[in-house]
C-alpha cells in the first residue's frame, strides 16, 4: 500500500508541476500575442509612412504615353529633348525645367505596336502642375505617378485627357517626328 501511496504523490506532483508550467506557458503565449500585436501595428505603421514618402518622391513625376519612340537605343537624354518639345509645341509650356525624361520597361518592349510610356520627373511641382493642367490633346495621356501603395490602397491614377487615344495618337505620330 505504501507502494501505491507513494506512486499516487508522485504522480500528483508531476501534475500539479505540469499544471503551473501550462500556466507559465499560457502566460508567456499571451505576453508573445500581445509583442506580434503590436509588432504588427508597427508594422502598419511603416508601411503607411513608406506609401507617404514613396508618393511624395513622385509628386513632381508625370508619367506620359503615345509620344513616338525612336526605333533604335533612344538614350534619355534624347527623350528629355522630346519631351521637352511636346511640352513647348503642344502643350504651350515653353520655360519648364526637367530633372529628367526617361521611358519605362525595357527596350525590347519598343518592338511592340505602342510606344513604351514616359516618366517625367519637373524640377518645380508648379510645372508639373501647368503640364496637368494644359493637357487638352486628345492624343496625349498625362498621368501623375503614385507608389505601388497607393496605388494598391485605392489611389488610381487617371488619365487626365481620355478619348480616341489610338486613332488620334498615330495621326499626331505622323506629323511629329520626335527628334
Amino acid at each position: 500500500m505504501t507502494d501505491l501511496t507513494k506512486s499516487l504523490e508522485f504522480s500528483q506532483a508531476e501534475i500539479l508541476d505540469l499544471k503551473n508550467n501550462e500556466k507559465g506557458l499560457q502566460k508567456l503565449n499571451k505576453e508573445k500575442q500581445v509583442a506580434v500585436e503590436e509588432l504588427q501595428s508597427r508594422v502598419a505603421e511603416l508601411n503607411h509612412r513608406l506609401n507617404y514618402q514613396e508618393g511624395y518622391t513622385r509628386r513632381n513625376n508625370l508619367r506620359i504615353s503615345g509620344l513616338k519612340e525612336q526605333p533604335v537605343g533612344e538614350t534619355w537624354e534624347q527623350t528629355a529633348v522630346n519631351v521637352s518639345k511636346i511640352l513647348e509645341e503642344k502643350l504651350q509650356l515653353p520655360s519648364v525645367n526637367l530633372e529628367r525624361a526617361h521611358r519605362v520597361g525595357p527596350a525590347a518592349a519598343a518592338a511592340s505596336s505602342h510606344p513604351r510610356a514616359v516618366v517625367v520627373r519637373f524640377k518645380n511641382f508648379s510645372d508639373r502642375e501647368a503640364a496637368i493642367r494644359n493637357a487638352t490633346a486628345g492624343w496625349l495621356m498625362v498621368i501623375p505617378q503614385y507608389g505601388h501603395l497607393m496605388v494598391q490602397g485605392g489611389c488610381r491614377a487617371r488619365p487626365l485627357v481620355t478619348g480616341e487615344y489610338l486613332a488620334t495618337l498615330q495621326d499626331v505620330n505622323k506629323g511629329f517626328s520626335g527628334t
